[in-house]
């Protein structure tokens, strides 16, 4: 084959369809190509050796336009990184010879070129006239101003321009280099063969590498030469197109605008351009350039089937966006929904493009259907056959209105796999792919807009946004005709309900009388009564009966009124699992309401038959419940068949409840009346062992306080005590006995009586004596684990001059003591300096009596507080101690600190303490309170006469040890 002739690249730059410059470094032109000069309405002397910014100007009739300044940014950009730039859509008008401007949109790209060294020799300023997309795109905008899909789609034109535009700048970029290196070449004449041969292969090397297919032929049509973008682009290899005639290889060209454009070039002389589509095998849209060349043609063409595609896409969007406008109207002047849904079935899933489709919504009498208008066109059968779906039916339609959102199905391959019931959707209906889209009003699904097509669909995002847009135009229509209809039922239930108002009043007097009758009844036998005379009359009911489950809910006992007698008396006890209904809700507490025998055999094979003997049709079993407990079943039966009501069912649940409490509170008051009676014994000796009342020394004030737990029947083994020892002392006590019955009484009752005798005989401080309570329990055989806290208050000589007295105290395993001064500032005594609730404490008693224990001091100041206290006062179900505790610091001191200069009473405080506890105490509390008042004026009246025991004198003077309180 003959060598590739070699194009003359300096007219392939002139002849670019693309507007070239071509800049030096400081943005001086050197030259511009005839797309260039046509597009600016300028000429090559007007414009070459001038610096670019003087040549062009910017119009001052827009005071917006910045074209220019955006442009020197770019071109010293590229200059600089040595890198293309891209500029975003610019405005630049063209002055015109009557002085006016012309508007024009440009898409700038700056291009360096550099030399072999890497230096920007060349700078390549190409921008593309754009200004009938610009307006394109605002019409299409405009036309769809009320929906922003043609936006988007618009959007997406534009960003295939840019990347037909980069493609094409790229090509450029190379011939503009290989330009300059040819141009570079012929410079050097030392070497102008050879550099003469480098050029040429180079630049045959970019022709090569273009993204621009070029083509030229001669006058007979036969193709000289073509560089690999043709190649690719007309899908022939090359040996196959050179050489070969146009009409011949490419015969559809003939008789059309290709033919017609390739002629006038050749005969005019003239430059063409033009856009074409060429059928299959390439089926493609061509922007092409015809150039006069040598005798013959030569084509620059370039793919723009994508942008081609994209408009077309955009115009057909303004199409459905007018038609969908024209549905929206439709719809606000319809009254009916079965209208409206027509509408929006019929007119709007045409509008849309779909080949069918239809509307769900749901169905009022039964919220697991949906009612379905399917498209004419998709025939009468399928209408009939998808006119009510099962809300769980597997089509795309009843997820939709189950989830709330949308579900797109593309093609028969993702309906076949999507589910099976599908197969038959595609067969019957043609269409293959669909979109089911739910209408939502106020949070929640109204109903369902699909739509269907006979071809499949990829679903671009612009496709989605206009159905998803056609939907909430429904959906608001659709909510508004289903509002006023909602209106219209709501006032003819008004009506009925009016109707209903005399039976509902007398059924709820009836109720009423119920319940004051059910009060007064303290027997089960009472409540039958009750249930005999009113509970018959309240529905008119043949009969009642109790079906009562019994401990362990292995049996029924029922109860039934007179007119049950017979065939109750074969039912007085009868195993849980008997096949009744009655008995079955009694075991389980599940609710039966039946309308007849037939629906009683349906629940419980069998049953129906035993009703019969009764003469009962018609049935309900209603659970009973008391404090969270399934005390058994209310039941009543009817000689005749009834639907039940929902007002009915309520009727009967009401009558159950108020049943169930007066059972519930007749066992309460049975088994309270029996625990009192066996508690009655044991409450009043525990009063009479622990209870005792505290002495009253000079100055020091006692309070006691002990609340049982609400939750444990049997007494504890919380204690204190307060007496005053043969030296004096006074003495605080708090314990705790493990254990929660008669037992731990019994054992809580031997401690403190060991602490009391002990501590009054041998006078030791805190720590000894517990020590010797220990030895002592150990000793006499008293296996138990208690905490407890013993505390002295002591007075020296040097205390009493200072007014202030010491607490010496030692804790076995027990809470700290809390300490709160008189200005309302509340510590626990054994705490670390940073007031955290972590104290020291030695072994519980019971467990080691060998063990060593350690007293402890504090200066208790006037008016300071201690309290004793048991963990029931601080320990909650589900809340940590510390927690507990801390609750305690801050409320005894908010309630001294909220007293002020009234000085809140020592059995106030108490009080306020037990009372903020309230009746939620899940353990037994005992709580001592010691106030030492000042000793420079008299005992306060609140605190009570100054006490101590009778004999404390004459067994001190019987043990004169110590030094006296």
């Amino acid at each position: 084959m003959d060598q590739v002739p070699q194009p003359d690249f300096r007219r392939v730059f002139d002849e670019t369809p693309a507007p070239l410059l071509l800049l030096t470094p400081d943005f001086t032109i050197v030259h511009a190509n005839r797309a260039r000069l046509e597009a600016t309405a300028t000429t090559l002397e007007a414009t070459v050796g001038r610096n670019l910014f003087e040549v062009f100007s910017m119009n001052p009739d827009d005071p917006a336009a910045d074209g220019l300044v955006n442009l020197r940014d770019s071109l010293t950009e590229a200059r600089e990184t040595r890198r293309p730039v891209t500029m975003a859509i610019q405005k630049y008008d063209i002055p015109l010879p009557d002085g006016t401007w012309a508007e024009r949109y440009w898409s700038p790209r700056n291009v360096p070129v550099l030399d072999d060294g890497g230096r920007v020799v060349w700078l390549l300023h190409r921008s593309d006239d754009i200004t009938d997309y610009v307006h394109t795109r605002e019409q299409v905008r405009a036309s769809a101003e009320q929906n922003e899909v043609l936006r988007e789609r618009a959007d997406r034109v534009e960003a295939d321009l840019f990347t037909r535009t980069r493609e094409l700048e790229r090509a450029v970029t190379d011939l503009a280099r290989a330009t300059a290196r040819a141009e570079q070449a012929a410079a050097r004449e030392q070497e102008a063969t050879r550099a003469e041969r480098a050029a040429a292969a180079r630049n045959a090397q970019i022709t090569e590498s273009m993204a621009v297919g070029y083509l030229s032929m001669d006058a007979d049509w036969v193709i000289t030469y073509v560089n690999a973008e043709a190649v690719h682009a007309l899908g022939r290899p090359r040996e196959e197109l050179v050489g070969g005639v146009v009409r011949e290889l490419f015969p559809d060209t003939v008789g059309t605008d290709f033919e017609a454009g390739y002629r006038r070039a050749a005969s005019t002389g003239e430059t063409v351009t033009f856009d074409a589509h060429y059928p299959d095998p390439l089926n493609a849209w061509y922007e092409v350039r015809a150039v006069p060349e040598a005798g013959g043609v030569a084509l620059y063409f370039l793919d723009i089937t994508a942008r081609h595609d994209a408009v077309q896409a955009a115009q057909a969007a303004a199409e459905q966006v007018r038609g969908l406008a024209e549905v929206a109207l439709a719809m606000v002047d319809l009254d009916d929904v079965t209208d409206l849904v027509t509408v929006i079935a019929e007119r709007g899933l045409a509008a849309l493009g779909a080949d069918g489709g239809s509307v769900a919504v749901h169905d009022l009498a039964d919220p697991g259907a949906l009612l379905s208008y399917v498209t004419a066109s998709y025939g009468p059968g399928v209408q009939a056959d998808y006119a009510r779906l099962p809300l769980e039916a597997a089509l795309p339609v009843c997820e939709a209105a189950r989830t709330g959102t949308r579900v797109l199905v593309g093609d028969r391959d993702a309906c076949l796999a999507y589910s099976p019931a599908m197969a038959d959707v595609v067969t019957s209906t043609g269409s293959q792919a669909f979109a089911s889209l739910p209408l939502r009003a106020e949070g929640r699904v109204i109903a369902v807009l699909t739509a269907g097509w006979n071809r499949p669909q990829d679903f671009p995002p612009v496709q989605v946004e206009l159905l998803e847009a056609f939907a909430a135009q429904c959906a608001q229509a659709l909510q508004h005709l289903q509002s006023r209809d909602a209106e219209r039922r709501a006032a003819e239930a008004e009506r009925r309900a009016g109707e209903l108002a005399r039976t509902s009043a007398q059924r709820q007097a009836t109720l009423v009388a119920i319940a004051q009758a059910l009060a007064d009844a303290d027997t089960q036998a009472d409540v039958l009564t009750v249930l005999s005379g009113w509970g018959a009359s309240l529905l008119g009911a043949s009969g009642c009966g109790l079906c009562l489950l019994e401990t362990g809910a292995t049996h029924v006992v029922t109860s039934v009124t007179d007119s049950y007698a017979e065939v109750g008396a074969r039912f007085q006890r009868v195993p849980a699992d008997f096949p009744l209904p009655a008995i079955r809700s009694a075991a389980t507490g599940q609710a039966f309401f039946l309308a007849d025998r037939q629906e009683t055999d349906a629940v419980l094979p069998g049953a129906a038959a035993l009703y019969a003997d009764a003469g009962v049709e018609a049935s309900a079993a209603v659970p009973l419940r008391g404090r969270g407990q399934l005390l058994g079943c209310l039941t009543v039966g009817f000689a005749e068949a009834r639907a039940w009501t929902v007002e009915e069912r309520d009727l009967l649940r009401a009558f159950a409840a108020l049943t169930a409490q007066a059972l519930d509170r007749i066992a309460a008051h049975s088994a309270e009346r029996a625990a009192l009676a066996a508690a009655s014994g044991i409450a009043e000796t525990l009063q009479r062992s622990m209870l005792t009342a505290p002495p009253e020394p000079d100055h020091l004030e006692i309070a006691v306080r002990y609340a049982a737990s609400a939750t444990h029947a049997e007494v504890g083994g919380d204690w204190y005590d307060a007496f005053i020892t043969s030296e004096g002392l006074t003495s605080l006590v708090i314990g705790d006995v493990t254990g929660h019955d008669m037992a731990a009484a019994a054992v809580m009752g031997q401690l403190r009586n060991l602490v009391r005798g002990i501590a009054f005989t041998l006078g030791e401080p805190p720590a000894r004596l517990l020590a010797a309570v220990d030895r002592a329990a150990a000793g006499l055989g008293i296996t138990t684990v208690a905490t407890a806290v013993v505390a002295q208050v002591e007075q020296t000589p040097e205390h009493r001059a200072a007014g202030t007295r010491l607490l010496r105290w030692s804790n076995a395993g027990h809470l700290p003591p809390l300490l709160i001064t008189a200005d309302g500032r509340a510590s626990y005594l054994g705490s670390d300096a940073s007031g955290e609730t972590g104290y020291e404490t030695d072994l519980v008693l019971g467990w080691d009596p060998a063990v060593q224990r350690h007293d402890h001091e504090v200066v208790l100041q006037p008016g300071s507080t201690v309290l004793l206290y048991t963990d029931g006062l601080v320990e909650r179900r589900g809340a940590s101690l510390d927690r507990g505790m801390a609750w305690l610091a801050e409320a005894a001191a908010e309630m001294v600190r909220s007293a002020g200069e009234q000085a809140l009473g020592l059995e106030e405080l108490c009080d306020g303490l037990i009372e903020l506890v309230g009746d939620h105490l899940d353990d037994d509390v005992a709580l001592l309170a010691l106030r030492a008042h000042p000793e420079d004026r008299p005992r306060p009246p609140e605190a009570g006469p100054n006490h101590v025991p009778e004999g404390l004198d004459a067994a001190r003077r019987a043990t004169p040890r110590g030094q006296a309180l």
